[in-house]
């Protein structure tokens, strides 16, 4: 019986592998046929993975089965077309020709085959090691993150770096907080996928979002989907182009900060920074290109931002940013720990930053500088004579129930009342206090009488002995009498610095010294 021709569905491929086609067929009809059917795969795994949550397994599997389809493609190209492109050049010489397109077809078999070699070192490799270290090693260059819900279930915070998992916890921890209004996001970024995955999850729930510290790189994709976005005075937000194993992602960025409603040059701008680098936009550029809403004082939102799990000595080196505590530990190291350790106890009971820090101003620092006060130079007396004139000024014409707490009761919180400027000047004094060197002697009794008396006659002269009576005993002072009490304790502490410098030294002194026996229960 004869043998039935093939008819195998394989037929074309084995013909072509052989280099039985022409070489016009072989290089042009069989490359077009290959590079489509590379470019549809793709295509294909690429509509799937953006189909998906972020998963780095996922990631793995679909740049094996694109970099194989790539490599499988070109090698199955490369043998067709070598050969066809040989069996052209034997063709050619048998007839006296140099086979010219056979020699150019080879040539250009090599350089695709190195092209593809070097992209595959350059680019497929370090994707493959990152993807499989992001799937299977953890991601051990990204740091871990943290999530912790605070002050009562309404503030949630995130903090560390943006890996597989992060979103998938936050959604179970929020879960259990239904009355959740706003997320703080303090990170330096990590993974792109899971940011745009912690951005779903923060718009599903509607969350406003806010930085204490930083949010950089990934981490603006889930800023930017907040509700309202806030920025903590002095915190910062970074941006530049997206990167993964040194393919720069600029596109997918620019996009996702587009449909967040953030300004288009500002866009462009953020993406023409490196990815090695980070673009830290001012306060005013970032409300202007609708990145926030405005920032906000440290009274309004829980303390955070100092990483994943803050132990004492992280809260020690956060005070030693500022100068004032510094001084504090330079003094009266005893002082600082307690400093740190209340700190410590405040942050995780949800306090914000404005309160912890008026109640170590309070109770820890406030104590120091009085008793240093009470000794001080007669400039640092005056000085804060003045500072006290205003302070009482300020509260007064704000409310006169908070100044005459702040004026009569230890522990008062009416001190966040006042102003920002008000605040900086009393901690640049107590800085000069704690630091001073110099100090002056006890005044005598006489000293002492002669200073009072100057005052009381200034203060009486002016606005009489009845009303100046209300400084003397402020448990007799009327709430309709409170705005009266402040603006009699401004005007007294302005006429103290009006006195000549050893008087007005004294007076202060007296003052301070009768406060720290007060406070020490002496």
């Amino acid at each position: 019986m004869a043998a039935l021709p093939d008819t195998s569905p394989f037929l074309f491929i084995r013909r072509f592998v052989r280099g039985e086609y022409s070489l016009a067929v072989s290089y042009c009809t069989v490359g077009l046929i290959v590079y489509l059917t590379i470019g549809v795969l793709l295509a294909g795994v690429s509509f799937l993975m953006h189909r998906q949550a972020f998963n780095p397994y996922e990631v793995v599997g679909a740049l094996i089965a694109i970099w194989s389809a790539i490599i499988i493609g070109q090698l199955f190209q490369s043998i067709g077309v070598w050969r066809s492109a040989s069996r052209h050049r034997r063709v050619a010489i048998a007839a006296g020709r140099v086979g010219l397109w056979g020699m150019v077809a080879q040539a250009v078999i090599i350089l695709s085959g190195i092209g593809i070699g070097y992209a595959f070192v350059k680019q497929g490799m370090p994707q493959l090691v990152e993807s499989w270290r992001m799937a299977f090693e953890g991601d051990p260059d990204i740091p871990a993150y943290a999530i912790r819900i605070m002050r009562d279930g309404t503030e949630a915070e995130i903090t560390g770096g943006f890996k597989y998992g992060l979103s998938h916890d936050a959604a179970k921890i929020f879960a259990t907080a239904p009355n959740l209004r706003i997320v703080h996001l303090n990170s330096g970024g990590g993974r792109l996928g899971e940011a745009i995955e912690l951005a779903k999850l923060i718009r599903a729930r509607g969350l406003a979002t806010y930085t204490s510290a930083s949010c950089a790189s990934a981490c603006t994709i889930a800023f930017v989907a907040g509700r309202e976005r806030y920025l903590k005075s002095g915190a910062r937000i970074g941006f530049h182009r997206a990167i993964f194993a040194g393919v720069e992602r600029t596109n997918e960025m620019r996009g996702l900060l587009r449909a967040a409603n953030v300004e288009y040059t500002f866009i462009e701008r953020a993406m023409a920074q490196p990815a090695y680098s980070i673009w830290y936009p001012t306060e005013q550029e970032l409300r202007a290109a609708n990145v926030v809403v405005t920032s906000v004082d440290p009274y309004r939102y829980a303390a955070s931002g100092l990483g994943a799990k803050p132990t004492l000595a992280d809260f020690k080196s956060a005070l030693r940013r500022g100068p004032l505590f510094a001084a504090l530990e330079a003094t009266d190291r005893q002082g600082f720990e307690d400093s740190a350790e209340l700190y410590q106890r405040r942050y995780f009971e949800g306090m914000p930053d404005g309160r912890i820090a008026d109640e170590i101003r309070l109770k820890k620092i406030g104590p120091v500088v009085r008793m240093k006060l009470v000794t001080a130079p007669d400039e640092l007396l005056i000085d804060y004579a003045r500072l006290m004139a205003d302070q009482f000024a300020a509260l007064d014409e704000r409310d006169a129930d908070a100044c005459f707490d702040f004026a009569t009761r230890s522990g008062s919180n009416a001190a966040a009342l006042l102003p920002a400027e008000l605040r900086q000047r009393e901690e640049e004094l107590s800085i000069r206090v704690l630091e001073a060197r110099t100090s002056r002697e006890p005044p005598t009794a006489a000293e002492l009488n002669a200073a009072t008396l100057s005052l009381s006659q200034a203060m009486i002269d002016r606005y009489g002995a009845e009303k100046v009576r209300l400084l003397i005993d402020p448990a007799r002072v009327l709430p309709a009498e409170h705005a009266l009490f402040c603006a009699l304790s401004a005007a007294m502490f302005r006429t103290i610095a009006d006195l000549p410098p050893a008087e007005a030294g004294t007076e202060m002194s007296s003052i301070f010294s009768a406060m720290a026996k007060t406070t020490s229960g002496k």
